[in-house]
């Protein structure tokens, strides 16, 4: 059977020694690699990040085509995995999952077609893991989730169809773990884990595309029928917080709500039936923050806006009804650290930044960006509890902003593309000390671009007193005694958002202020046993 057709709070990193000194990182972006050279586009996709490392595929016309690769956001650190299938016919990658050192993905070579491949991750090497369907026309592996050393994926046999198998990364550790559709496609999907479990949705071909539970075994995976008879729960947008995985799942009407289940099926049930009806809540963007879980959702009186829900009726509720009356905000959010940031519209303003706690009063407009329109923040990724996303203030076009939650810590990291015309920002991901991004410059075309989340700043040790010196005019320098017990000690930055230098200042009268960044954080310096001293927030 053949497949269906002020800029963020940033971590410091300071060496200690005598008289060490290393240049202060202003974080301005920075093209990475020119991967497809001059004007034409790498056209890059399927986005994955794994252990500090962001695994991508991109295409070099004329040269290689479609091919895997990786990247650090650094020059050296960025290049073509292998050249699976050589010459310039694409090996066209699909799925990424792994962990460090050792990582799966989808590719066809030319003679076996798509199949599993397994690469290190550091060497510009691949090696085909197992040929599942021998011959040209290939299994379609396509990698999609890593739990406790194995990769689950659905993978596709004359003999079975689109079933679920799991990898280890050798020929002998990769099978199929059931046979879920004897008479057709089972087709997994969806992948979550709760305590170790997973979960996933899958057609049996008798009770429609429900939800599944797998130890990693034949006998441990069986289906959980939220919608029992010939009716489709058809769950999605699979979330897991502790024990409990949280779906969206329609019942016989085809009321689509929030669900929740323990694995078993008296544990699984509609957490709240907030619009009765087959229109349903139209419930999406499931968020788990802590104990709670977020998500956007149409009662149908309040428009789509932000809910919350701790896995019960009662404590479902809507966090603000940020458009007031019928009309949508339609709410996008992201995690960071225990907040919430979104994009979203109050009907006045137009879609801008917001920033939530969680409760009505703590959720608020961070900043009007584009005050002539829509600034559409979107492509979010998160550093510490900063986020970094594209905007359109209606003055530089779509450029990279980020944002520490303060209206003045809301600032755009330079222009790529002077002027009003954008570099068109796309697909912003966090890979170790750096945000890493699509941009086009309107030379290279589309390429990667990145920004150093890090800065390192010049410092003096003397008498185990730190002395702080910066850049900036005056040169003022802050004395900090440490900790006799913990070699340790605790201060308040405060960032302004003035010196483009991102300087430190202080004297023996007041705190260190880090300006350049907007907000302000408690700062830990730490004493290693080899005498660095390690600063951040």
């Amino acid at each position: 059977m053949r497949r269906r057709a002020s800029q963020p709070r940033l971590p410091l990193v300071v060496a200690a020694l005598a008289a060490s000194s290393v240049a202060v990182h202003a974080g301005a972006p920075y093209l990475v690699a020119d991967i497809n050279p001059g004007p034409l586009q790498a056209a890059m996709r399927d986005k994955v990040v794994i252990a500090d490392v962001l695994y991508l595929s991109a295409r070099v016309d004329g040269v290689s085509g479609r091919e895997p690769w990786r990247s650090d956001g650094t020059a050296a650190g960025t290049f073509m995995v292998m050249d699976v299938r050589p010459g310039s016919l694409p090996s066209n990658p699909s799925g990424v999952a792994g962990s460090a050192g050792q990582v799966l993905f989808g590719a066809d070579d030319g003679v076996s077609g798509p199949e599993l491949w397994r690469c290190d991750g550091a060497t510009a090497s691949a090696t085909l893991v197992r040929d599942i369907e021998p011959g040209p026309v290939g299994s379609d592996a396509d990698p999609a989730f890593f739990l406790a050393g194995v990769v689950y994926m659905g993978a596709n046999t004359n003999a079975s169809g689109i079933e679920l198998w799991r990898s280890d990364g050798t020929a002998a550790g990769t099978s199929m773990v059931k046979d879920l559709n004897p008479l057709g496609h089972g087709d997994p999907v969806g992948f979550a884990a709760a305590k170790g479990t997973l979960y996933f949705a899958a057609d049996d071909g008798a009770s429609g595309v429900e939800l599944w539970r797998s130890d990693g075994t034949d006998l441990g995976t069986r289906i959980i029928d939220a919608c029992p008879g010939a009716c489709a729960s058809n769950p999605a947008q699979l979330v897991a917080m502790r024990d409990i995985v949280y779906f969206v799942a329609a019942d016989a009407v085809g009321d689509r709500e929030l669900w929740r289940s323990d694995g078993t099926p008296t544990g699984t049930w509609r957490v709240i039936d907030l619009r009765a009806g087959a229109l349903g809540a139209s419930v999406r963007g499931l968020i788990c923050l802590g104990e709670t879980l977020f998500f956007t959702a149409d009662d149908g009186l309040g428009g789509a806006e932000l809910w919350r829900s701790r896995g019960t009726a009662t404590t479902t509720v809507q966090v603000k009804d940020i458009a007031p009356g019928p009309q949508s905000s339609n709410p996008v959010a992201i995690a960071a650290g225990d907040r919430l940031y979104l994009a979203a519209d109050d009907g006045t303003s137009g879609v801008e930044l917001w920033l939530s706690d969680g409760t009505a009063a703590g959720t608020q407009r961070v900043k009007d960006i584009n005050a002539a329109g829509s600034s559409q923040p979107r492509e979010f990724a998160v550093a510490g509890d900063a986020v970094w996303f594209s905007a359109d203030d209606a003055v530089s076009g779509d450029e990279l902003w980020c944002s520490d939650g303060s209206d003045a810590g809301t600032l755009p990291l330079g222009e790529i593309v002077p002027g009003a015309a954008g570099a068109a920002i796309g697909l912003v991901h966090t890979v170790g000390p750096r945000v890493v991004f699509e941009a086009d410059d309107g030379v290279v075309g589309a390429e990667l671009w990145a920004v150093e989340t890090e800065i390192a700043v010049e410092v003096l040790l003397r008498n185990d007193r730190l002395t702080q010196l910066t850049p900036a005019t005056p040169p003022l320098a802050s004395m900090l005694p440490l900790s006799p017990a913990a070699d340790t000690y605790r201060t308040t930055f405060f960032r302004g958002g003035h010196d483009p230098e991102c300087g430190l200042l202080g004297d023996a009268s007041r705190p260190l202020v880090f300006y350049g960044l907007g907000g302000s954080s408690v700062l830990k310096l730490v004493k290693t046993p080899a005498g660095a001293i390690v600063a951040r927030f």
